[in-house]
Parts: structure tokens; C-alpha cells; sequence
């Protein structure tokens, strides 16, 4: 493990914003809300594709010595105390569940938590998600080269990896999924809070030269475990059905 920064600010957060240009006001006054009576400051990335977004931040952090890394995504509902429950839980990686918001079925529900049997997660979204410097020291940083297959047959669930080749990469983000299974193979699996977190989407912009406001719509219904919820993939669905009776994780490596 690497030794703290000499200007390591103890207790200090960091909060990293991925954000593509655009940050709701509603969410910015969220996060500040949570974070009254904590050293904290802002890094926020724009312009740069997924996972640089996150990278190039994070670095920034922890070069500044802050102990917290908080990621929050642009257009997120917070929960009031998300902060001062994950901070009370001691615990190096804690997250909010929240519905993935997709624009072909915004109302699915689905979540971005797939739950372990004992309650903690395999994986969750970054939208909400807490993490301790030294993990991110320990595993470093975010990355899309990989994508997992998910199996699960005889009680047995195995997450096999597989390197993406860059031409013919089409998916969003991943790098969510990849950081999460990379934690839970080193026992590190997420905490996840009760509470749920949201997303927001602008639903109406106003006329030109009118005094209107933006029309946002706020989404908050979650379909527990049910992170494959937006997609109409019947082998995903068995999955679910019979994550009750795994018995046995297997994390595969590239072949």
C-alpha cells in the first residue's frame, strides 16, 4: 500500500463530477448539503470521455492528499445523509442504488446494484459512490478494456472477463461493473446503503426569447436487483430468477 501524501488531509473529501458539461443546480445543492461540516472540495472533469472523466480527477485528488473520493454524476438525486451514513459505516466502498435511466425506457425502474447473497455488491453504478484513497491506491484507477460475461449454472456464478477490442466497442460506460467484480475478487465487496438515489432528466427546454425554465423530471422508482431491468435479454432474466440459490463466486481472468 502506498504511504499517504505529506499533505494528506484526514477525514477530507473530494468530490469528482464526471460531468459532460452540464450539472443540475438541484444536484449541486444536494451534494453541498451532505457535505456541511466536512473539508471538501470540488473536481470536476469536462470534456473527456468515460473513464478518463473519472481518472483524471481522481488523480487530482489524491495528488491534494484528500482521503474520500466521492462520485457523484452530474444529474443525480441525493439522499439528504448519504455522506454521514456512509462515513459512519467505516467501511472503504459505499454506495446508493438508483434507477439506470434509459432513453428508450426511462420508466423501467431497472437498477445498478447487483446484490452478493449476503446483501453487499457485486457491482454498482458510480452515480452515488464513495470510495477510500487506498482502494483506489491498491486496484488503481477506471478502465473500459474489459467486459464480463455472467454465467451462472449449478449454483455456481462466474464472472469471466473478457479484453474489449476498442474498434468494435459500442457499450456505455462498464467501467462501473469492471471496478466493482475487481473489488469483490479482492474481498472487497460494496456496502450499499438503504436509501435510494435518483437521476434527472430535462423533459422540455423553454421557447427562445421567452422567460421560461427547463421542465425536469426527477426518477426515483428502483426494482430492487434487477440491474438488467432496460433490456430484453431472457438469459439475464433466468439470471435473476436464480441468484438465490448461488452457492459458489468464481472471478475468471482474461484467457
Amino acid at each position: 500500500m502506498n504511504k499517504p501524501k505529506k499533505n494528506f488531509k484526514p477525514n477530507s473529501i473530494a468530490v469528482v463530477i464526471p460531468t459532460r458539461g452540464l450539472i443540475f443546480s438541484e444536484t449541486l445543492e444536494e451534494v453541498t448539503k451532505n457535505l456541511q461540516g466536512y473539508d471538501y472540495k470540488f473536481f470536476i472533469s469536462h470534456d473527456n470521455p468515460i473513464p478518463e472523466c473519472f481518472n483524471i480527477p481522481t488523480e487530482q485528488a489524491l495528488e491534494e492528499g484528500y482521503e474520500w473520493i466521492w462520485y457523484v454524476e452530474e444529474d443525480m438525486v441525493i439522499p439528504r445523509h448519504f455522506i454521514s451514513k456512509a462515513m459512519k459505516l467505516k467501511y472503504p466502498v459505499v454506495a446508493c442504488d438508483y434507477p439506470a435511466v434509459r432513453k428508450d425506457m426511462p420508466d423501467s425502474g431497472a437498477s445498478t446494484v447487483l446484490y452478493t447473497p449476503q446483501g453487499d455488491a457485486f457491482f454498482t453504478g458510480m452515480g452515488c459512490l464513495l470510495v477510500h484513497r487506498v482502494i483506489l491506491e491498491k486496484i488503481g484507477l477506471f478502465t473500459t478494456d474489459f467486459k464480463w460475461d455472467i454465467e451462472l449454472f449449478d449454483g455456481i456464478l462466474k464472472f469471466k472477463q473478457n479484453r474489449i477490442k476498442k474498434a468494435k466497442d459500442k457499450r456505455y460506460g462498464n467501467q462501473d461493473v469492471h471496478f466493482g467484480i475487481i473489488l469483490y475478487s479482492n474481498k472487497i465487496p460494496i456496502k450499499v446503503l438503504p436509501e435510494k438515489a435518483g437521476q434527472r432528466r430535462v423533459m422540455e427546454k423553454p421557447e427562445p426569447s421567452t422567460n421560461g425554465g427547463l421542465k425536469i423530471k426527477k426518477y426515483t422508482k428502483v426494482r430492487e436487483n434487477d440491474v438488467f431491468g432496460a433490456m430484453d435479454n431472457v438469459n439475464y432474466g433466468k439470471l435473476l430468477l436464480a441468484m438465490d440459490t448461488i452457492h459458489k463466486v468464481e472471478v475468471l481472468p482474461c484467457e
